[in-house]
């Protein structure tokens, strides 16, 4: 009867041995997916940003290259056959220097007049869009300046620009809504975020 009270006893704990083995090892389990299933989340967040960012860039990183100012129209056209050549520009704008100026009284529309006398002054441009295909191509400053040092060396092409540092900056320190925000309407957009972010590092 001894014998049979032990051996029970010892049954009920291999029992409660196995029981408690098993729902470690269930909770393990359950804890592994769910990481594996957030960190899944987070990779795929991210390569959507990712995506989206390469589409910003795609839509509104330009390159503008300033022509001499004794440019011929002939030079011009050939300028611009030489620039059709680049495998990394995805559309050229002609840009005047009448649309240059018309430009510049628009966004100063209350001081037009500072403006009389600069109808020759102004080079004509051609206003790039450039193409790129990775995130490793928005991030990395050598793939632009790449482009620009090529650029540079086009005939007729006196000065090279772009607003890929302003793009990344802004990028980098509010985010990409904050970026396309400011691309849609402007710098002036950004205090707001500029203001949460205040608020964020003061918590």
């Amino acid at each position: 009867m001894k014998k049979k009270l032990i051996l029970i006893v010892l049954l009920i704990f291999i029992v409660i041995a196995l029981m408690i083995f098993i729902f470690h090892i269930d909770k393990y389990n359950t804890e592994e997916e769910n990481k594996v299933s957030s960190s899944s989340k987070e990779d795929e967040e991210k390569i959507k940003e990712e995506q989206e960012l390469i589409d910003v860039f795609n839509k509104n990183c330009k390159i503008t290259v300033y022509l001499n100012s004794d440019v011929s129209d002939e030079e011009v056209e050939n300028i611009k056959n030489e620039l059709n050549k680049k495998n990394y520009i995805s559309s050229i704008e002609l840009i005047s220097s009448e649309d240059a100026l018309e430009d510049l009284k628009g966004r100063f529309s209350d001081n037009e007049n500072i403006f009389e006398g600069m109808e020759d002054v102004l080079p004509t441009s051609y206003e790039l869009r450039i193409k790129f295909e990775t995130i490793e191509d928005v991030m990395n400053d050598e793939y632009i300046e790449k482009i620009k040092e090529e650029l540079e060396e086009v005939s007729n092409i006196k000065k090279v620009s772009s607003n890929d540092e302003t793009m990344k900056s802004i990028y980098e320190n509010y985010g990409i809504e904050a970026l396309k925000d400011a691309l849609e309407n402007g710098p002036d957009s950004l205090q707001k975020y500029e203001i949460k972010n205040n608020a964020e590092n003061n918590t």
